[in-house]
């Protein structure tokens, strides 16, 4: 049965009662800060089911912000970043909160970045929340359920063998990283597939991104007592300073229209003696990144549905390449696969920034970190570029 709890305001900094009466959420709340003045937040509690948190309130003790907690996830975001304005209204509607006045109104992000950078922020959670609800399964799909073919060209990379493999080989950290009792960040968790993966080990995982892409996150996750979903930006976390272990994020930060910006942002959060490992797309050879340009100059422009018509019409020529044997002599010139997940999220995300070895090095360095893992290949020539680069740093 679900138990409603109205105008109960419990202090997560202090209230001992709170250990006993949210066990999951606890783990999570101790963490968060509000994510413009850094204060500690008062929860109200209006939705609980067992030890979940489904509806509720977090607001500031200083500057007054209030976020909400809808369907059982923190949003630390401006309500036009809701993909579904209706439950968002619905929520209000629900409690009773008044929007005539600012008194309920989502605070504390209004400012921090300029209406272009929000403009595109508001598409690029729109576009891949989309994607992780359309391929809601990626990741997590069993191999026995498909056949050969599918297997081989349709579900490349999408079962749950894919994501253990690329796990390891694109997030980098170690099981000592990931053991029971640190605290680790996925720092843009998509549906939730590398988030699961991190926590297999024991490590307590918060998984934060700014799409409603969050929701497939959170159904994939929500009975994992160690894994906790936040809505929010990279930009402008809502977590306490110095308190990660470890932190990873995979094929995200060159989407949020200032890489190094949010590379910076994310180690504010990580200890001394933490880990940090990114992975991002590689400049390629030049004739790439000019077709590449060129090609994404008009499907940026598509809306959602036309990505989709798009991304089919890739996948099918890359399926028809690769069986011919002939898609090596096109992929280092052009961005094809046989797959329409990833056609969908290559060609569709508004923005795609392409990095360098010695820049993110550069990042780590003035970050304050020692680099101490890499897969830079030995030799990188003009034309022979790799797709992508992954680097460690650990925390002086």
């Amino acid at each position: 049965m679900a138990i409603r709890f109205q105008d109960m305001h419990v202090n997560i900094r202090r209230n001992k009662f709170f250990d006993v009466l949210i066990k999951l959420k606890e783990n999570l709340l101790k963490y968060l800060c509000c994510p413009l003045c850094e204060e500690n937040l008062i929860l109200s509690i209006y939705l609980k089911k067992g030890i979940e948190i489904v509806d509720g309130l977090l607001k500031c003790e200083k500057c007054k912000g209030q976020y909400f907690i809808i369907d059982g996830i923190p949003r630390f975001i401006k309500k036009h970043y809701f993909n579904n304005l209706s439950s968002y209204n619905s929520f209000l509607r629900k409690y009773k909160i008044d929007l005539n006045g600012d008194a309920y109104e989502i605070k504390g992000i209004e400012g921090i970045e300029n209406s272009k950078l929000d403009d595109l922020k508001v598409k690029t959670s729109s576009y891949f929340g989309y994607e992780w609800q359309y391929f809601n399964e990626w990741g997590w799909i069993s191999e026995v359920a498909l056949t050969d073919e599918e297997r081989k060209y349709d579900y490349r990379g999408g079962i749950i063998a894919d994501t253990e493999a690329a796990f390891i080989n694109k997030c980098m950290l170690e099981v000592d990283d990931l053991e029971k009792g640190n605290l680790v960040l996925d720092a843009g968790c998509g549906n939730g597939r590398y988030t699961h993966q991190a926590a297999k080990y024991g490590a307590e995982v918060i998984g934060v991104d700014l799409g409603h892409g969050v929701a497939s996150a959170y159904e994939h996750l929500k009975n994992a007592e160690n894994i906790h979903i936040v809505q929010g930006d990279l930009f402008s976390l809502p977590f306490k300073r110095n308190i990660f272990d470890a932190a990873f994020s995979n094929g995200v930060l060159m989407h949020t229209g200032n890489a190094k910006e949010a590379f910076c942002s994310i180690t504010k959060y990580i200890k001394v003696n933490g880990v940090f490992a990114v992975h991002l797309y590689h400049k390629r050879n030049w004739i790439f990144e000019i077709v590449d340009g060129m090609m994404r100059y008009f499907t940026t422009k598509l809306s959602i549905e036309n990505n989709l018509r798009f991304a089919k019409v890739m996948a099918n020529w890359g399926k028809r390449l690769m069986k011919n044997g002939k898609w090596e002599n096109y992929f280092q010139y052009i961005e094809v696969l046989p797959t329409l997940h990833h056609m969908y999220d290559w060609y569709s995300a508004p923005i795609a920034t392409h990095h360098t070895y010695p820049e993110v090095k550069k990042w780590f360095n003035e970050m304050g970190f020692d680099v101490i893992r890499t897969n830079e290949p030995e030799k990188i020539t003009l034309m022979n570029k790799p797709e992508s680069l992954t680097l460690k740093g650990k925390k002086k």
